[in-house]
């Protein structure tokens, strides 16, 4: 093997459309040095990332029918233990097909590393290198409320074909202490240039809303964990104290828990005070316009939308959970408040309405936070040396790697 080829790297993925973590790889391929890393994106037919891939040209695409869809099993911590592990059974005897024709392709393909971002596609990943005898890289984005979940992927992440596990935030890190040894942290970011661009009116001339009207928003997937329930109860408390406020919910709310979040928005009074957007085509627009951003969120690793707030110059008020405080500087670029306190949140955000100098202070110290440590292709740069670095080690003692280290 020539080691001067760009390494062939496989990156399976099962993430839905609006998942930040789809966004992530999707910035990764376009950031990797075409010169030093060649992806190929393993998609299920039904991603509608499939074609943004292919118009980008950044990656090659292989679309795989017998792949699992996020969603296709359900979270252990939304069920019993009993329940969740002939769901998960069923579920890896279905994709045995897949798994198979995937070795294959690897070969056919001489990927040189495998890469899994999120926990199905992870766990995927160290099974298919330890197949075919490939370096492969885990690379779990998910918070956990108990111990199977985390157990599982450790005993997974200790076989030897697994070489590195990326990690999100030193939170995310510190649910594997026994994968330490392998575990290197990046924080995920966002492009800072490209949210530095005009961006055209999103709200406030769509809804009629005047330029003096403070605007507060959440934004993404409507589920429990995001806490859209507590950025409700908020908003009524906020209106009570604050008449003109509007609040703004971007994201898909399809769903039971968006029709509970709708009902709920019913029965305290809010209907005429807040907007459900939908599915938003330009969400950093979106965020451009308003005052304060909330993330109420009951678990995360490293949320997306306080990447994109910040570098947007927006005060964030969030949760003081998980990874969260590693991304805010308390007091300096946002504000924390405890979780499921929407007493707390409220009381946030009118401090923040109530300033404005401070939010702009606010929002320029988040902004250059963004430019100095967040910015996605410092994280890119890391994962592509992550890269380079996995395909020059061997599976196994006894077995060459299949490239010599170069620099990355």
């Amino acid at each position: 093997m020539n080691d001067r080829e760009p390494v062939r790297l496989m990156i399976l993925d099962t993430s839905p459309v609006n998942a930040g973590g789809a966004q992530l790889l999707f910035h990764y391929c376009a950031m990797f040095d075409p010169a030093r890393v060649r992806p190929t994106m393993v998609l299920h037919e039904d991603n509608p990332w499939v074609e943004r891939y292919r118009r980008a040209g950044t990656a090659d695409v292989l679309v795989e029918r017998g792949l699992l869809q996020s969603g296709t099993v359900t979270p252990i911590h939304q069920q019993s233990l009993t329940s969740f592990v002939p769901q998960l059974l069923g579920a890896v005897g279905r994709m045995a097909p897949a798994v198979l024709r995937l070795a294959g392709e690897i070969r056919r393909r001489r990927i040189d590393v495998l890469m899994g971002l999120s926990d199905t596609p992870a766990a995927l990943a160290a099974v298919l290198g330890t197949l075919t005898g490939r370096p492969t890289i885990m690379h779990p984005v998910s918070t956990y409320v108990n111990r199977f979940e985390p157990a599982a992927l450790t005993a997974l992440g200790m076989l030897p074909a697994v070489r590195r596990v990326v990690q999100l935030s030193r939170y995310s890190a510190s649910q594997f202490p026994r994968l330490l040894h392998k575990t290197v942290t990046v924080y995920s970011g966002i492009d800072y240039a490209e949210l530095q661009r005009p961006l055209p009116p999103a709200l406030r001339g769509r809804y009629g809303i005047p330029a003096d009207t403070p605007l507060v928003g959440i934004a993404g997937r409507f589920y429990d964990v995001k806490g859209m329930d507590v950025f409700v109860r908020a908003a009524a408390r906020i209106a009570a104290r604050e008449p003109a406020a509007r609040f703004f919910m971007l994201g898909d709310d399809r769903g039971a828990y968006g029709d509970s979040i709708h009902a709920l928005v019913r029965e305290l009074g809010l209907a005429d005070r807040v907007v459900f957007t939908g599915f938003v085509d330009d969400m950093h627009a979106a965020l451009a316009e308003l005052d304060v951003v909330v993330v109420p969120s009951r678990r995360e690793c490293a949320p997306l939308v306080i990447f994109e707030s910040m570098a947007l110059g927006k005060p964030v008020v969030a949760s003081d959970v998980h990874g969260i405080p590693e991304l805010v500087d308390r007091g300096r670029t946002g504000l924390l408040v405890p979780v499921d306190d929407d007493a707390a949140v409220a009381a946030a955000v009118l401090e923040l309405l109530a300033d404005p100098a401070r939010r702009r202070r606010m929002g320029e110290a988040a902004r250059e936070r963004v430019r100095e440590r967040f910015d996605a292709r410092r994280g890119a740069r890391r994962v592509q040396e992550v890269i380079v670095e996995a395909a020059s080690e061997s599976v196994l003692p006894w077995v060459r790697p299949r490239r010599s280290r170069r620099p990355a």
